[in-house]
Parts: C-alpha cells; structure tokens; sequence
C-alpha cells in the first residue's frame, strides 16, 4: 500500500507541473510583451561584481522602469551604493539608464541614423554638415538638458557633431570635429 501511494504521489505531482508549464506558456502567448528571459543583474561589493535577483533592484526603480520602457529586451542592471544602471534593447534603440537615490539622472539612447529626427536632419544640412551622411546618434538626456552626438561620413571623412538644445528648447551646435581615416594601404 506504501509503495502504491508513492507512485501515485509522483504521478500527480508530476500532473501538477505540466498543468502549470502549459499555463504558463499560454499567458506568455497571450501577452507577447512579457518575456521569459530574466534580467541580468549585477551587485557592486568590495571592488567586486557579484550576481543578484531582479527583487534587489528598488522597486520605486522597477516600476519608473515598467512604466516607460515595457516590452524592453536584453535587460541587465548594475547595483553600487552610489546608483542604479540598467542596460537594455528598446525600440531599435540601446538604452542605458542611471538613477540615483531612486530618481532617474541620466537616460543615454544610441540609435541608427533612420531614427534621427527631423530637426535634428535640418539643423545638420543647414551648412553646419553639407554633404555628411549620418550614421549613428547618441542621445543624453537628463532633468536640465538634452545633447546629441552625432556621427557622420563622407567618403573615408568622418564628422562628429555635438549638439543641446538651449533654454528655449532649440538646436544649438557646441563643436564640429572631423578627422579622416588612415590608409591602411600605407602602414
């Protein structure tokens, strides 16, 4: 009889489980938006990086995260005593967030020249980069300001133009800087 109970045991236990892992699946089908994937998080102690859980990032953090970037992929997070940084794939985008105190500092997008805006486009072929193609933006954000690094090319001549946008909320260019590629034939 002992021994009857146990495999009976086993077997419903077993039951059990395939009930919850195709649940599971079926919500997952149902909410694309979620992903299996779990973060990756990373905890600064004594010089050292040690893994962590995603219930170690706050979760005033999490839900200021949840609320703005929900669908975000490849997600990892950096804890230090000091601040939070999470890095992560959204919109086409690579994103890196920081926060301190558990209030968002600094949120830094890099991003392909078809999602450059359309000022941003005007403000460059207006003469301050004739002839440059984008290639690659990288956006600054934080609570007082915006800034822009934006890479160009023309041929084998890059341009690196930084720009923020003033108090009035327009396009002001800090530098231009260009350099052109060694030839490499020559070395």
């Amino acid at each position: 009889m002992k021994k009857l109970f146990a495999v009976i045991l086993l077997l419903s236990q077993h039951a059990f489980a395939q009930n919850f892992a195709i649940a599971d699946r079926n919500f997952n089908d149902e909410h694309p938006s979620i992903s299996d994937e779990q973060p990756k998080v990373y905890i600064m102690k004594n010089g050292n990086y040690h893994r962590g859980y995603i219930n170690n990032v706050p979760s005033g953090i999490m839900t200021d995260f949840i609320q703005k970037y929900d669908g975000a992929e490849d997600i990892s997070w950096v804890l230090n005593d000091k601040r939070v940084d999470g890095y992560f794939r959204f919109r086409d985008q690579d994103i890196v967030v920081t926060y301190k105190n558990g209030y968002l500092e600094t949120t830094r997008k890099t991003y392909e020249a078809s999602q450059v805006s359309s000022n941003i486009r005007r403000f460059l072929q207006s003469d301050k980069a004739k002839g440059f193609d984008i290639s690659k933006v990288i956006e600054i954000i934080t609570d007082k300001n915006v800034l822009y690094e934006v890479m160009m090319l023309k041929e084998n001549q890059h341009c690196v133009a930084r720009l923020f946008k003033n108090s009035l909320g327009e396009l002001e260019l800090m530098e231009k800087i260009y350099f052109t590629e060694p030839d490499m034939t020559k070395l």
